[in-house]
């Protein structure tokens, strides 16, 4: 067996060739994968831009979905729809704002609205139909959460609403809607700015704030930033770059740009420093230690198949070796 093996090591091929085809190897391996790296990561960051076009609250939208399908089986809604007066409206407003709608949603304004079984207003501040009321739906998205009940429309960055519908029933019999509105009092406070640039600041986004530089801007003017890159207050049709599909990436001081345009008047700006040389050299320094790692016993399980696996016959070929290495130049 051991001569068998000792067979299959014998043309082994000579180390010069071999490094030069493992560097190689190394390197293109290396780029290919660093590349596919940073498409995946472009893609991530299409996500990214896209969650951060939207002021959504995962949190509050789940919260509104509990809130939603509550109201349905509430005995305030349900005792105010067998009575409709207007101060059993003006209590049910009250005690459902202070059994929902406390604690850090007292920075929402909370309207109620309410509707008999044909959609006409039960006691609303203003007269418009269920129907009527229903055209907020064609310029949203879709519903939101999977819940066809629970929009989210937005007006302009700092101006949108969440707003939910309910079917009352008695008895499975339709009785009238309910429908609450919430609005953000103060959408975003004000802050100075400097008068060229803006430093980022700490706004969130946990996730993203470590590996991404961000801005939002309405109407071209800035509204939201992350992190210490210094974007400009205003932009201008010259400093936005030609967009495909709303996308553009564009390699700019060191850093990679991502621009996001999710409407006419919206857009979403991402920065990420450029680092694809070092993790190309990282990757590739890691890669060809290991290659030389399995060189290294690659040879040592060859000495040992040549010595019978013993220690003394196995010091004697290394030392043959490592003579015909220091006389082969000579020879030549």
């Amino acid at each position: 067996m051991l001569d068998l093996l000792a067979l299959r090591f014998e043309d082994t091929p000579s180390s010069v060739p071999f490094l030069f085809w493992m560097l190689v190897m190394t390197v293109t391996t290396s780029a290919v994968l660093v590349y596919h790296n940073n498409q995946k990561e472009l893609e991530y960051r299409a996500k990214v831009a896209e969650r951060l076009s939207k002021r959504k609250d995962v949190a509050l939208e789940s919260f509104l979905k509990d809130v939603n399908e509550k109201l349905a089986k509430d005995a305030m809604v349900q005792a105010f729809f067998k009575y409709r007066t207007r101060l059993a409206k003006d209590d049910l407003k009250a005690q459902l704002d202070q059994k929902y709608f406390t604690g850090s949603y007292n920075n929402y304004k909370i309207d109620l609205y309410t509707f008999d079984q044909y959609g006409t207003p039960l006691f609303n501040d203003n007269a418009e139909t269920i129907d009527e009321f229903d055209s907020f739906k064609s310029r949203t998205e879709k519903p939101l959460i999977a819940d066809k009940n629970l929009y989210y429309e937005e007006r302009s960055f700092n101006d949108y609403s969440y707003i939910g519908t309910r079917e009352i029933r008695e008895d499975s019999m339709l009785v009238g809607y309910i429908r609450f509105v919430l609005t953000p009092l103060v959408a975003q406070p004000e802050r100075p700015f400097p008068s060229l640039l803006v430093e980022g600041s700490k706004t969130g986004e946990n996730d993203i704030s470590a590996l991404y530089s961000y801005a939002v801007y309405d109407k071209n003017v800035l509204v939201t930033n992350n992190n210490d890159y210094p974007f400009p207050i205003r932009l201008y049709n010259h400093d936005i770059p030609k967009l495909a599909d709303n996308v553009a990436f564009v390699e700019e001081g060191g850093y990679s740009k991502m621009y996001y345009r999710p409407t006419a008047e919206k857009l979403v700006i991402i920065v990420k420093k450029d680092r694809s040389f070092v993790e190309f050299m990282t990757l590739f320094a890691y890669m060809f230690c290991l290659f030389l790692i399995i060189i290294a016993l690659y040879a040592v399980f060859d000495l040992l198949i040549k010595a019978r696996m013993r220690w003394g016959a196995m010091k004697g070929l290394l030392n043959i070796n490592i003579r015909k290495k220091c006389r082969a130049p000579l020879s030549s």
